[in-house]
């Protein structure tokens, strides 16, 4: 590639694993967050300089002084780099110029700006106002949105969230038919709905919902386990690698597919859905995907879908890999910048 990549991540264990397929690459440096590599006194001085209550009491000066410890350029040769930003250091750059002293100290290089989330979600650390998308497009020399939708309202680029595979799909022991895993953020009670229509046609249904606390559920839907916290990537993975369906329920009707419709694909599993769009996607079809009605009406979900586990032929398999890998996204930047 002409570029060597930085990936200005964040400590979020669901974004290593992500990315994971491209992290140990000679021309790939993943830093996750702004706190990376910082330790002992170091650390705890930096976390107070940046301390929300602290600053929104009384704004600290000279946060940029921080700038020259976040990324030291480890790459061998003089390839240009391609900065990839998420959110965290957008955040920061409001604070730290860090987006101006980079170009400063990397000339020629390329910036890029991924939104994983809707705009709304992007905001300034201290204020909680909305970052200026415009102003960042005119920085930036791309900006990705994951959302169809808001890359059409806002004139940003399309590009589905990468995926790393990180384990053997054909290993795993079976625990459940249909998974859920994912925050409330409202939807317990339709989660609950379905649960109750798929179990009672016979099927073994595990639910882990996060973000509902205080909330209880019947003893007789055991299958539905309110965490305390998310749970761990790698976790999930081990459930998803377990199951024969994944279960996919968006929380906003502007959003494209989730995760969950991704990891269904490259580790064959079978996908129950919201998401009517995906009628339209080559990579699904009837023998794979089977689609909520009206009310999150199950009545198209039949037993034998989610009890017989999938058959995919491995080069399918490895070509939706390949597709929606991370490496996929850098190689297509690479080609338009």
């Amino acid at each position: 590639m002409k570029y060597n990549y930085v990936i200005l991540s964040t400590d979020w264990d669901v974004y290593r694993q992500l990315y994971a397929d491209v992290t140990g690459r000679d021309d790939v440096c993943y830093v996750a967050g702004p706190q990376a590599g910082k330790k002992g006194l170091r650390k705890m001085l930096y976390r107070a300089h940046f301390n929300k209550k602290l600053n929104r009491l009384f704004p600290l000066p000279f946060k940029g002084v921080w700038n020259p410890s976040y990324f030291r350029n480890p790459f061998r040769d003089n390839k240009p780099l391609c900065f990839i930003i998420f959110r965290d250091w957008v955040s920061l750059d409001a604070y730290t110029g860090y987006i101006d002293w980079l170009k400063h100290h990397y000339p020629g290089s390329r910036f890029v700006w991924f939104l994983h989330d809707f705009v709304v979600n992007h905001n300034d650390f201290y204020t909680g106002e909305v970052l200026d998308l415009g102003h960042y497009k005119s920085v930036f020399d791309l900006v990705f949105s994951c959302h169809p939708s808001e890359a059409q309202d806002y004139g940003l680029t399309f590009h589905k969230v990468p995926l790393s595979r990180l384990f053997d799909p054909g290993k795993a022991q079976k625990r459940c038919d249909v998974l859920f895993v994912g925050k409330d953020k409202g939807r317990l009670d339709r989660l609950i709905s379905l649960y109750d229509h798929l179990t009672g046609k016979g099927a073994c249904c595990r639910f882990f919902v996060s973000g509902a606390s205080g909330k209880t559920i019947e003893p007789q839907r055991e299958g539905i386990v309110i965490l305390d916290s998310p749970m761990p990537y790698t976790t999930t993975h081990k459930w998803i690698s377990e199951s024969n369906c994944l279960l996919e329920l968006r929380t906003d009707s502007r959003a494209g597919e989730t995760l969950r419709a991704s990891e269904a694909l490259i580790y064959g599993k079978k996908l129950i859905t919201d998401y009517t769009a995906l009628k339209e996607s080559p990579n699904f079809n009837s023998g794979n995907i089977r689609f909520l009605g009206p009310g999150d009406d199950a009545q198209g979900v039949d037993l034998q879908f989610m009890t017989q586990p999938l058959a995919v032929p491995p080069e399918k398999t490895e070509a939706i890999r390949k597709q929606l890998s991370p490496l996929a996204f850098l190689e297509m930047l690479d080609d338009r910048l």
